[in-house]
Formats: structure tokens, C-alpha cells, sequence
């Protein structure tokens, strides 16, 4: 699994990064990867009753993004976060002297900008796919259902849903499209 953890610069995000990974985050402005270990004691008592080889821990990959200022880096910041498979979003909400915020504490503004640039990217992603689905007309039928449920997903994204909540729920017969 990989997990992108984003927020705006001097949130906490690299200080999260070091916690779950044990890896000092360097100062670069590029997604850094560490592989975080998921320590299970039932995998310990398992390995001593069978004595394998080799005992394997489930791992997870954990992304330092770098911060997000919208509208300044928004297309590095949408190519970092492309590949993971889930995004935890760290928002600022202390005060700190050695590390001073650019706009000030405003948590609930820094979600919404973080939100407002994922919903962007879903709308590009969506303009394309079914730019893509429309030029392919080969297979009729199936073409034109995932057209209309990319619709349905496109229409409440402008409304401002998530398109788990704007109609991709998959319906009994109808194509579920890769967003």
C-alpha cells in the first residue's frame, strides 16, 4: 500500500514522515518514499510455532510530499500524489517560532485548499477519460454506460462532491470505470 501524506509547507508532514518511517526526511523539493514496517506480534507467535525461513511483516510506503501552495506548484503536486493509493492530509494548527507559517493558522482554510486542488485534478482526470471513452467508440453499449456514469461523476464534482459521492457507486449491470 502506499499512503501520500499532503498538506501545505511547515504543516508537520515530514515530522509525521520521520515518526511512521524512522527515516530522517531530507530538505529537497521532491516526494521522498520510505517503506514503513507493520509490526504484528501474531506474525512472532506464528513464526515460533513454524519455524519458517523467512518471516515477512506487512509493510507500507509512505510518501513525504512536498508542501502545497495553491496555485504556485500545482502540477508537481498533482504528479507526486498520482500513484498512491490513499492521501492523508496534515493541516497545521499550532504555533511555533522556529517554524513560521506562510498564511498563518488556518486549518480550515488549508483543507479546503488541499481539497479544492484534488477536486481540479479529478475534473481533468475525468475530462480526459471521457474524451478518450468517446473517441473509442468500438463497443457501442459499454462506451456509452461508462460515458454516462462518468457523467453522473462529472456533474457532481462540479457541485463540489468527491465522485464517490457524485453517482460512481457501481449499479447492478452498468460498468464501473478507472477513474
Amino acid at each position: 500500500m502506499k499512503i501520500g501524506i499532503i498538506g501545505k509547507p511547515q504543516a508537520g508532514k515530514s515530522t509525521l514522515f520521520r515518526l511512521l518511517t524512522n527515516h530522517e526526511a531530507g530538505s529537497s523539493n521532491k516526494a521522498q518514499v520510505a517503506v514503513g514496517r507493520v509490526p504484528d506480534p501474531r506474525i512472532d507467535v506464528l513464526a515460533k510455532l513454524h519455524n519458517p525461513r523467512k518471516v515477512t511483516y506487512a509493510t507500507i510506503d509512505f510518501w513525504d510530499v512536498p508542501g502545497f501552495l495553491p496555485g504556485k506548484n500545482s502540477f508537481e503536486f498533482l504528479q507526486s500524489v498520482r500513484d498512491v493509493d490513499a492521501l492523508v492530509a496534515v493541516v497545521r494548527a499550532f504555533d511555533s517560532a522556529v517554524a513560521p507559517s506562510y498564511t498563518g493558522i488556518q486549518p480550515y482554510d488549508d483543507f479546503q485548499d488541499l481539497q479544492q486542488e484534488l477536486l481540479i485534478a479529478d475534473w481533468s482526470l475525468l475530462e480526459t477519460r471521457m474524451e478518450r471513452i468517446a473517441k473509442q467508440k468500438k463497443e457501442e453499449s459499454q462506451g456509452r454506460r461508462r460515458t454516462g456514469c462518468l457523467g453522473k461523476v462529472q456533474t457532481g464534482s462540479r457541485a463540489g462532491a468527491a465522485p464517490a459521492r457524485a453517482g460512481a457507486q457501481r449499479r447492478r449491470g452498468e460498468a464501473a470505470p478507472h477513474l
